[in-house]
């Protein structure tokens, strides 16, 4: 995409601009209210009682902590909020949703967006083994809740718990922490 709106020619880039914004806003905006909607109470309360709470917890800690951690290190207040929406909700899809809603620039969203992605693909890489040494192996739910409200991106959690499906031998760890981050989103 960057290198598509880099080379092609202005007239273009301009054409396209109101249908991207609109994508971007109310479709992706939909598109996540469909997601969410695709889960039942059911598979909510079979992963236990406990993922409702802890998900509201990590949604509310993030949004609540982060902006201030931001404002102590200087950063703008979009940025703040950004960040605080990337890492508590889900990713960079809640960073598009937002970025309209406050007036954010560009560079506040390509910062945000890194920040989600690498630290997201950090947590791929590790957080299988945190997980591995928290809990028994016999608790997949408890940690296919860990991974799903620890990682940031819907995708970034799909492959951190099939990481660990597949080092640990593990499968019902996926379908847990997929039911945990959707809660979450």
């Amino acid at each position: 995409g960057a290198a598509a709106g880099n080379a092609a020619p202005s007239a273009v880039t301009a054409a396209i601009k109101p249908g991207l914004s609109y994508a971007t806003s109310n479709i992706l905006r939909t598109g996540i209210v469909c997601v969410g909607a695709k889960l039942s109470a059911a598979q909510i309360l079979a992963l236990g009682w406990t993922t409702v709470p802890a998900a509201a917890c990590s949604v509310g800690a993030g949004v609540t902590i982060i902006p201030m951690l931001a404002a102590r290190f200087g950063l703008a207040p979009r940025l703040g909020a950004l960040l605080a929406c990337g890492t508590s909700i889900c990713g960079v899809t809640a960073i598009s949703a937002v970025a309209p809603a406050i007036a954010a620039t560009q560079a506040e969203v390509a910062i945000a967006v890194a920040n989600v992605v690498a630290f997201g693909s950090v947590g791929m890489l590790v957080y299988p083994h945190v997980a591995a040494a928290l809990f028994p192996p016999s608790d997949s739910r408890a940690i296919g809740l860990f991974l799903g409200l620890a990682v940031h991106d819907t995708a970034q959690v799909m492959g951190c718990a099939a990481s660990y499906a597949e080092q640990y031998s593990d499968a019902a760890v996926v379908g847990a922490a997929a039911v945990a981050k959707l809660t979450r989103n």
